[in-house]
Order: C-alpha cells, then structure tokens, then sequence
C-alpha cells in the first residue's frame, strides 16, 4: 500500500510539472538557418529537395588530416547532405562552404573536367564566390569568363531545371555579345583618335623638314582627236534616246491601229462562207495599213522605207497578234515577201520593185512562194527529187512550171496574183528530174514574178487551184497555184542558180524570229483576257478567283513564259541586226544568228498552245464558249509551230545542221558574248 501511495504521488508530480510546462509562453516555431551559410550556398538552394535530387549535390566526407591539430578539426565545419535521407550532419567550415566544385562530387560530373578547370581558372571573381579562387590579374579585361559560367549554368539546369532560366541565360549571353562588341568598337576608335591626335602633335620643326606632298600633273589639254571623240559619244547616247523615244511611239502606234483597225475586221470576215472570201474582205484594213505607212515601215529606211530594225519589227507584230493574228498576217506577209529582194537585190532592182510598196497608197501585197504541194522539208536533200516548180532559161525569159501551195498572199486580191512575188525555183526543165549527182544548191533560183508579167501570159499559165479553208488564221490567203510555161523576163533574176538557197535560208531566218514575236503576242492576249476574268469572277465564292492559290500561280507561270518569250526573240532580233550591221567579216557569224532565230521560233510555238490551254483552265468551262475570244486564240496558236517551216521537219533539222558542223564549239556562244 505504501509503493502505491508513493507511486501516485510521484505521477501526480510529473503531471503538475507537464501542466505548468504547458502553460509557459514559448516564441513560434522559426524556419530552420543555418548561420554559417552564405545565401548563395548551394545548400540554401536544395535544403528541403527530394532524396533522388539531394544525390546531386552530396559530397563525400574529407579524409582525416593526417597531421592536424584535433581541435583544429573540431573547429571545421562541412555541410554533407545524405543521400538517404537521414538529414544533414555539418562538420567543418570557413572556405569549404564556398570552395568551387571537388572533382569527385556529383556537380564536377556533371560539369565536365574541361568546365570545372575553366571555371577554376577564370570562371569566378576570387575567394568566396562559390566558383573557385583565382589571383587577380589586374591586365586581363576580361576578368571574368562570362560565357564559362554560363555554359555551366545551362548545363545544371539539365538536371536541375528552373523555370524562367534558359531565357534569361539567353538574354544574358547576348548582352554579353553586345556589350563585348562595344567595347571592341570604341577601344578601335579610341586608337584612331590617338593616332590622329598623334599626328597632329607632331613637332613643327619635324614638319617642316618632312618632304612636300607632290600635286598631281595637270591633265594635258583635249586634243582635237579626243574632243571629236566625246562629240562622238554624245551623238551615239542621243541617237540612242531618240531611238528609245521613237520605240516607245511605235508601240503605241501600233497598238492603236491593232485596237481601233485591225479588232474590227472579225466583223468583216466571220460570217462570209470561204478562205477567198474572208481575205478579200479584209481589203479595207489593208488599204488603211498601206496609207498609215505599216508596208512602207517593213522597208529599212537605207532603201527609202522608214524601218528603223528588227526589234522594232517585232513590237509591231507583237501588237498586232494580240488583237487580231489573221489580218495581220496578211499586212507582215507583204513583208515576207519583200524579204528576199531587200537581202539579194541590185540597186536597180530595189528601184524598180519597191518603189510601188513606198508610196502609202492602194493596196500593193507582196509574197514569198516557196513551199509545194509535196513538202519542201527535205528539198535540198541530196539524191531527193527536190523542187517540183522548175524555171528554164529561153533567151531573154525564164519558163516556170510547177505548183505552189501555202504561199501567203500570192493570189492576189483578185485571184490573179500578187504585185510581186518571190519565187523559188529549180533550175530545170518540167519533164526532167534533178539528177541524183546534182548537189540541189546549185540549181536554186529566185525569180521577180509581177501582175504585169501574169497578165502578159495565157490565162492558162497562172491559175489558182484552190485556197484551203483553215482551222484558224480564218482570213489568210495561201492558195493552191499552178504554173503553165509562165514566162518571167531574165530582168527578173533575182538569185541565179546556185545562190537561190542561200537566200531562201536568211529569208526564213528573219522570219523565224518574228513568228516568235507573234506568239508573244497570242500568249498576251490569252493572258490579259485570263487575268481580267479571274480578277472580276467570284464563280460563286466571296472573293475574285485570282485569290485562290491554284489560279494565281498558274498566271504568274503563263507571265513568266511570256516574257522569257519576248527575251528571246528579241536577243534573236538583236543579233541580227548586229549581224546586218557589221557583215559577214563582223564577230557574229550567220549560223549563229540563224541558231537564235530559229531557236526564238522553236521555243515560243512550241510553248504557245499550253500557254492558252492554262489560260482557259483558269477560266474553266466558260472559256470555251463561243461568245470568249479561247477558243479563236488557241486554233490560231495551233497554227504557229507548222507554218514557215514546222518545227519538226524544218525548223529543228535546221539546228541539227548547224550543231553538227565543223567549229560549232568555237562559234556556239559568239551571238551572245561578242
């Protein structure tokens, strides 16, 4: 009984003491410091992370020292966090808090040898920057190595990732750049000034004995050889503004008499029933071509007419086919026709058979009869049986047998033929065949057949067979024309046998080039009418059509070929002329000129038809009504990669000729870089 009554009072007594301990007035619980450590430490940063991320930066215990005072020792403090999570022990202290990263910790792992050693040796600003100690080094500028902290930044935050960081390491390297380059830039400037400062500091004395500049000699005074010279030169750049400012007129021109005249004549021909009918219609738009001057103006001015050169040429056709190719065909054709005489011609022959095309009045045509019902693609094929139309000298005359056929113009407004005609022969008579020895040069000629000589002759001796009925071109006159021991005065030699073919060659050549100026100009009118719909049409959408992707990208290619069309036929035209400039002993040589004009007229036919064909898919089926101009532009762009020599039997083997001969590789780039 007594142990209880001892025991019980002894409890009673601990738990008077637990309620008066209870009672007493202790301060709030405090976040844990630790006073020995700098805010920057690391410790700071990872006191409360998880076990996996206290790994990290867990450092082992340092090995005894082997000769140190014990108390010394006890006076160090290390700050080990455990990886198992049993808390924190402190041993140590003094610069171990803020010793840069040991070798052997988690951090120098993750940092790399090469960084920690970086950051050791520049990396920090000395003793207690937690980034290792260094000496100062008072002539080094760049005290720290701003761009080693901050790799080793990016690189613990691999681990460690903090929000908002990599921009700002971001945003501080490229201050860091900016701030560099400053630097470089004004210690540069600073260095010029004091070079300049130098100089002007120099002694005076020193200056004076320094050696006086030297003027430059006066210029000799212009000789009168050099002051014709400069005239000279400013003729040439006013020439050359003139004939810019002329261009620009004849374009404008042009493209005038092409809306108000030329657009007019499918009214006159559209509804008539024939090929013969529809030419003959469009004879007031001739007559008012001939009085404007656009035969006289396919005449170079040297010969009395007022063409100023080929480029010129082609802004006109260019205009006139983007309204009206058929009728304008008509107006050009005459021009082929006079091709041949302006090349070969006498003085005298000039005289007498282009006087009549220089007058600005009536309606005088004129045309280049070549092709033949059989084909000429292979006509001076050796051992062939070329030319079927022949000419025979008999006395003062020429006798012309044989048919023509695809001859622009050469009936006549009448039937009865043109005011002159160009026509190619073979020397020969009608019931013998060439022989197959013969080369076929030698025996081609070119005769001056008139009205005046057709109606000297039986009416059986020129007749028109037939004029064909074209898909396109509705208007064009190429009739079917037969020869019947036609005779032509010997005064009419235009070519002899055996220059005929040369001849016929650079005829051809320049037309080449102008086909590829006419399909310029049927491309053009094919794309302005796609361009102007697709800007008005909505075709049931919110917007034009030209806003969709797929329409404008296909008009942006169709412009792209239209102007690298016009580039070449006009650099074609450009050697040409220089070629007509210059002359056969000049840097551009004849094959080459030929390869650009054919070249032009390859290349633009050929592209033609697609062209249309992606105008009319941006239009869709409406550009195949009758009532839009499609359907008319694509039959008459069908037309121009088969006529003046097709592209395939003609035009092509006529480049092969010319790649395939002797010295092409030294002649191949002569139209363009000499």
């Amino acid at each position: 009984m007594s142990v209880m009554t001892l025991l019980d009072a002894h409890l009673e007594q601990i738990s008077f003491c637990a309620a008066s301990i209870a009672e007493l007035n202790f301060a709030p619980p405090k976040q844990f410091t630790n006073s020995l450590l700098q805010n920057h430490d690391i410790t700071s940063l990872i006191r409360d992370t998880e076990l996996h991320e206290r790994a990290l930066f867990s450092v082992p215990p340092p090995p005894p020292a082997k000769h140190a005072d014990s108390s010394a020792s006890s006076n160090r403090r290390n700050t080990i966090f455990n990886a198992n999570g049993a808390g924190a022990s402190i041993s140590g202290g003094g610069a171990n808090a803020v010793r840069a990263p040991r070798r052997n910790t988690a951090v120098a792992a993750v940092l790399g040898n090469d960084l920690v050693e970086r950051i050791r040796r520049g990396g920090g600003g000395g003793a207690g920057s937690g980034l290792g100690y260094r000496t100062y080094d008072g002539n080094n500028k760049n005290e720290v190595d701003v761009e080693s902290l901050l790799e080793g930044a990016e690189k613990l935050l691999g681990v460690y990732p903090i929000p908002g960081a990599r921009d700002k390491i971001a945003a501080m390297r490229q201050r860091h750049a900016q701030v560099t380059a400053s630097i470089d830039y004004y210690e540069g400037r600073l260095a010029e000034q004091v070079t300049q400062l130098n100089r002007l500091n120099r002694n005076r004395d020193y200056m004076d004995e320094e050696e006086e500049e030297e003027e430059p000699p006066e210029a000799p005074p212009l000789s009168e050889d050099d002051l014709r010279r400069e005239e000279e030169e400013m003729r040439q750049l006013e020439r050359k503004k003139r004939e810019l400012e002329d261009r620009k007129e004849l374009r404008a021109n042009a493209h005038a008499f092409a809306k108000n005249v030329l657009s007019t004549a499918p009214n006159l021909y559209s509804s008539l029933a024939t090929q013969t009918e529809r030419f003959q219609s469009t004879l007031p738009i001739y007559q008012t071509a001939v009085k404007a001057g656009l035969i006289k103006g396919q005449v170079p001015a040297p010969l009395g007419g007022t063409s100023a050169g080929l480029i010129d040429a082609a802004l006109v056709v260019e205009e006139f086919h983007a309204v009206e190719p058929s009728t304008a065909i008509t107006i050009l054709g005459t021009g082929l026709g006079l091709t041949p005489l302006i090349l070969g011609g006498t003085p005298a022959l000039h005289e007498k058979f282009l006087a009549p095309f220089l007058t600005q009045e009536g309606e005088t045509i004129a045309s280049f009869a070549h092709s033949e019902p059989s084909g000429t693609a292979n006509w001076l094929q050796k051992g062939a049986p070329g030319l079927q139309t022949t000419a025979y000298q008999d006395g003062d005359e020429w006798i012309v047998n044989g048919e023509k056929y695809w001859t622009t113009n050469s009936g006549g407004w009448d039937g009865r033929g043109a005011d002159m005609t160009c026509l190619v022969c073979r020397q020969g008579r009608p019931d013998t065949p060439q022989s197959p020895d013969d080369d076929p040069e030698s025996n081609i000629l070119i005769l001056i057949l008139t009205r005046e000589d057709i109606a000297n002759n039986p009416t059986d001796a020129y007749r028109v067979l037939s004029d064909p009925d074209l898909g396109g071109h509705k208007s064009v006159n190429g009739p079917h024309t037969r020869f019947t021991n036609l005779r032509v005065p010997h005064a009419n030699l235009l070519a002899p046998p055996g220059q005929g073919a040369q001849l016929v060659e650079r005829t051809f050549g320049l037309s080449a080039a102008l086909v590829g100026a006419m399909c310029v100009g049927v491309m053009r009118h094919a794309f302005e009418t796609a361009l102007a719909y697709a800007k008005k049409e909505k075709r049931g959408g919110i917007e034009p059509i030209i806003m969709h992707q797929a329409v404008s990208e296909r008009l942006i290619d169709v412009k792209i070929k239209i102007d690298a069309a016009r580039a070449v036929t006009w650099r074609a035209m450009s050697i040409l002329e220089r070629l007509q400039a210059e002359g056969e002993g000049g840097n551009v040589k004849w094959d080459s000129a030929l390869e650009a004009a054919v070249a032009a007229k390859i290349y633009c036919s050929d592209m033609c038809v697609g062209v249309v064909e992606t105008c009319m898919a941006v239009v869709g089926m409406q550009a195949y009504e009758t009532n839009m101009p499609f359907a008319k532009i694509l039959q008459d762009a069908a037309c121009l990669p088969l006529f003046d020599g097709g592209n395939v039997g003609v035009r092509r083997r006529q480049l092969e000729k010319i790649i395939r001969g002797e010295g092409y590789e030294g002649e191949m780039w002569s139209g363009t870089f000499e």
